[in-house]
């Protein structure tokens, strides 16, 4: 008999069954409520991903348009990119796009895009742009013969060389997904990022470090010894970031996070004292060498990078 537990006690077995079924019912939820811990690629869009795809990056809209940089530069207008993009499209990135997922070949590319594209008025936004509206097999296309906007659905498009985009049509019932190498990559980064990329980058700089001496020629032999490299972007509260190169072995990782402390070193040495907020910057940058693969990271706080704006044009920051 068990403990607290009157054996004469009339239990049903409708309160048994019930029971049951609220047990049950939480197990569940508790198990479909489990975030996952790296980033997801839409099936929608891994489906349509080339296969000789050797390099592929992403943005979670969603996802980012939650962090403070969203919100404190986005949203306020400090990003000229984004006006720009509102502007040529008629689209809100915040409000009508979820992710983004570019795929490259090394030689071209195709911007493959989820969101909502039904019902918005896209359409007539892009022919006053003076883009033409036509057709292949079946499918919408918005551009000219030489680059275009492919609709699949009403949640689902794709961007870039029409001719590439064309291809993507006749190839789409005989892709597979994601390339394994990227795939297996791509399920190592942090679902806390909102940007991420992976890519494979043997071969890419065959012969640029044997017609260059000096500092460039280095640096060209150097990133040969990669084999791939990936990463991530998280921009909740700071610019955090991480880049991981896999080397050929243990000796290239020494020799190219050698490489890579030297560069920040040199980058400090010809910071001047009035120029605190980049030293700042120097020190939120990290790099540490784990067998073949070297970890680079930034941890750089906001209003760091506010201060060092102007310094920075490259940031594009207004």
């Amino acid at each position: 008999m068990l403990v607290g537990i009157d054996p004469h006690a009339n239990i049903s077995l409708t309160f048994v069954i019930r029971v049951c079924v609220l047990i049950s019912l939480v197990f569940m939820a508790s198990c479909n409520r489990q975030p996952s811990p790296v980033v997801f690629v839409d099936p929608a869009l891994a489906t349509l991903v080339p296969a000789d795809t050797i390099g592929l990056a992403g943005i979670r809209m969603e996802q980012l348009a939650k962090t403070r940089f969203w919100t404190d530069y986005v949203q306020k207008g400090r990003v000229p990119m984004v006006d720009e993009f509102r502007r040529r499209t008629g689209l809100d990135p915040g409000k009508n796009l979820w992710e983004i997922l570019v795929a490259s070949n090394g030689k071209e590319g195709v911007v493959l895009v989820r969101g909502k594209f039904s019902d918005m008025g896209m359409e007539p936004k892009l022919n006053r742009e003076g883009v033409e509206r036509f057709s292949y097999k079946g499918l919408t296309m918005i551009g000219d013969e030489k680059n275009a906007v492919l609709f699949l659905n009403p949640s689902t498009a794709a961007a870039g060389a029409s001719a590439t985009l064309r291809r993507l049509v006749d190839n789409r019932n005989n892709v597979s997904g994601l390339p394994p190498l990227l795939a297996d990559r791509i399920q190592k980064i942090p679902s806390t990022n909102q940007a991420w990329f992976a890519a494979t980058v043997t071969g890419l700089i065959p012969s640029l470090g044997e017609r260059n001496a000096g500092l460039a020629g280095n640096l060209a032999r150097l990133a040969q010894s990669i084999d791939f490299t990936s990463g991530g972007l998280d921009l909740r509260q700071d610019f955090r970031s991480t880049i991981d190169f896999e080397t050929k072995d243990a000796q290239q990782a020494d020799r190219l996070s050698g490489a890579i402390r030297a560069l920040l070193g040199l980058g400090r040495l010809n910071t001047t004292d009035k120029q605190r907020e980049m030293l700042s910057i120097y020190d939120g940058m990290h790099v540490i060498k784990e067998n073949s693969v070297v970890h680079f990271s930034t941890d750089i706080p906001y209003s760091v990078l506010e201060k060092a704006a102007a310094q920075i044009p490259m940031l594009g920051l207004k």
